[in-house]
């Protein structure tokens, strides 16, 4: 049989499993919430681009002084490499998160065997 003490310290354990669980929920929550998010702004902004596009003329620039990168031809383009940077930094960011949780999570179980 255990003695209080004993019963004391395993419910204080447990509670502190159940708020750790609760907290990696909450952080899987929030980055699959923000990924979702990030895909949808993605997916709009590439079916908009069409009549973004189409509003740009090349009249709007002067000659052959322009840069070639602005014309109405490439602007596509332009954003589409500005949403596929910006979609790499954000799955980099989230893969950093997710393997220092997971590290966390690691440190915690190996604390709480040491003690």
């Amino acid at each position: 049989m255990r003695t209080t003490d004993e019963r004391l310290a395993a419910a204080k354990r447990r509670a502190e499993e159940i708020k750790r669980q609760e907290r990696c929920r909450r952080s899987r929550i929030a980055a699959v919430s923000g990924a979702a998010a990030c895909l949808a702004v993605i997916l709009g902004l590439a079916l908009s681009m069409p009549s973004v596009t189409a509003r740009f003329s090349g009249a709007d620039y002067y000659g052959g002084m322009t840069a070639s990168l602005f014309s109405s031809e490439s602007l596509g383009y332009l954003l589409v490499g500005l949403l596929a940077f910006t979609l790499g930094v954000c799955v980099t960011v989230l893969c950093f998160r997710l393997r220092g949780h997971g590290r966390d999570a690691d440190a915690d179980e190996e604390e709480r065997g040491d003690a």
